[in-house]
């Protein structure tokens, strides 16, 4: 629930409803399989929630074409103390499609962060739905081809 002022000027607030796509997401509610894996990088629940919050958030568009999500966190800097995270993202759509990103940063919330914005994107291109614009339709990859053509 969310509370809205009154038109009136009052003081006084009534409650209203939020569409129900923009109450906070349950990563169980989304019907994804989300597995996280670390490799010399330890996940506390802070971490895992932060994962599974942005990953609800990129996919949730499309959870009913996505079958399973791998999140892999993994220290990339080698034995020599290096400090670079590296954090990659594997969706299984159905029909057996997979589309995979990785992001490295010296942040383990920024690597994560940027991953699941380029897995948004990789799965709207692979599932080609387009970017939906106010009142534009979307189109697919042959108009563009012969669109770029002319």
């Amino acid at each position: 629930m969310k509370y809205s002022n009154l038109s009136n000027g009052q003081n006084q607030f009534k409650k209203i409803k939020l569409h129900p796509q923009h109450n906070k997401l349950d990563h169980k509610s989304l019907n994804m399989d989300v597995v996280i894996t670390e490799s010399g990088v330890e996940i506390d629940s802070t971490l895992k929630t932060y994962i599974r919050r942005r990953i609800d958030f990129a996919l949730s568009r499309f959870c009913s074409k996505v079958e399973r999500v791998r999140v892999g966190v993994t220290n990339t800097g080698g034995p020599l103390g290096g400090i670079e995270k590296l954090c990659r993202i594997r969706v299984q759509l159905l029909g057996k499609k997979i589309v995979t990103v990785s992001y490295s940063d010296d942040n383990v919330y920024t690597a994560i962060a940027n991953a699941t914005d380029q897995i948004h994107r990789a799965v709207a291109r692979r599932l080609e739905l387009g970017w939906k614009f106010a009142g534009a339709e979307p189109i697919d990859r042959d108009t563009m081809v012969k669109r770029a053509e002319k």
